[in-house]
């Protein structure tokens, strides 16, 4: 069966939310992994491996979810790169740890490698305070499973427990307990579709304008080369 179009109307006033099938119907699941999760921007991992020009290293994109190889490589100028680190000959891939090395070469048979590819709208998010910040990456690995890390990285010691973010951990956990029971929620069979609060729920309602947009609009596929 089909899945029908999705459409949030700009008004916040009349607007309803995401039809529950969204998150519980595993064939949304599948939809937003190729229209949503590989065409938006995602965080891949620190930088501090890539201690000189030459350094690369490979991470793996949304793990459980896309699993796609890619290599962050810090080039001659010192410009920190991203790219596919699976060759476009036979599929090798390019590099299994983090190295340093003048090109890359491919072992299958010898193809030295040089290209960019570059890779917030669905899963990240920058939590900026005053000693430093977290970053929150959700990873969806199911319909009714996901995973988040939450990343702090201090500048400033002497401000941590104190102002914004000095309760941090405490309410990255209330926040957690309630997605569990928003989740249980709309398992069920007597709900259908939500409303918004106009005043307090706008970030919420562009969010599933801009879902329901990448969830019904199939993706330009380029054009191949040979």
């Amino acid at each position: 069966m089909t899945l029908p179009p999705l459409s949030i109307d700009p008004d916040i006033a009349r607007a309803s939310t995401l039809p529950a099938e969204v998150y519980r119907d595993p064939r949304y699941f599948d939809l937003a992994r190729e229209r949503v999760f590989t065409r938006t921007w995602q965080f891949l991992g620190e930088v501090g491996v890539l201690t000189e020009s030459g350094s690369v290293a490979p991470f793996t994109l949304l793990e459980g979810l896309l699993n796609e190889p890619i290599l962050l490589t810090r080039d001659a100028a010192g410009e920190i790169r991203a790219l596919s680190i699976v060759c476009t000959h036979r599929g090798n891939v390019l590099a299994e740890a983090p190295c340093r090395t003048p090109a890359m070469r491919c072992r299958y048979h010898g193809r030295k490698i040089a290209g960019y590819y570059y890779w917030l709208f669905p899963n990240t998010m920058f939590n900026f305070y005053p000693w430093g910040i977290s970053i929150n990456l959700v990873q969806p690995l199911a319909p009714d499973r996901t995973r988040v890390r939450y990343l702090a990285y201090v500048g400033d010691r002497s401000r941590l427990g104190k102002g914004a973010g000095g309760s941090l951990d405490r309410v990255e956990r209330e926040d957690e307990a309630i997605v569990e029971r928003v989740q249980q929620g709309i398992a069920s069979r007597f709900y259908g579709r939500g409303r918004y609060s106009p005043r307090h729920e706008r970030g919420v309602h562009h969010f599933h304008r801009l879902l329901a947009r990448f969830l019904t609009e199939a993706p330009e596929v380029p054009a191949r080369t040979l």
